[in-house]
């Protein structure tokens, strides 16, 4: 914070320099509350979409262990499921 040398200094201080050049980031400059809160309230409402649109998308994503398992056993599954789904309706309907 008061520019003092660290142990990680050498790697992380042109990384920082070059985000600092790609973002038109004046180091030097201080931040007043209004700024940072928009800035806050900015990050979150990003991340918040980032991640609605992960949680909404995670069925077709190829992370998904049930995506792979469906992919993999494909019709047999839904089969399954639709056997399992009418012999419960013929237990209702007796």
């Amino acid at each position: 914070m008061t520019g003092e040398k660290t142990f990680m200094g050498k790697v992380v201080k042109p990384i920082e320099g070059g985000a600092y050049r790609l973002l038109h980031i004046d180091p030097s400059e201080e931040m007043g509350w209004r700024r940072y809160l928009a800035c806050v309230l900015a990050f979150s409402a990003a991340s918040l979409i980032v991640v609605m649109v992960l949680l909404m998308c995670q069925g077709w994503l190829p992370g998904n262990p049930q995506w792979a398992l469906r992919h993999e056993l494909g019709s047999r599954l839904q089969h399954r499921g639709q056997l399992r789904d009418q012999h419960q309706l013929a237990g209702l309907f007796g």
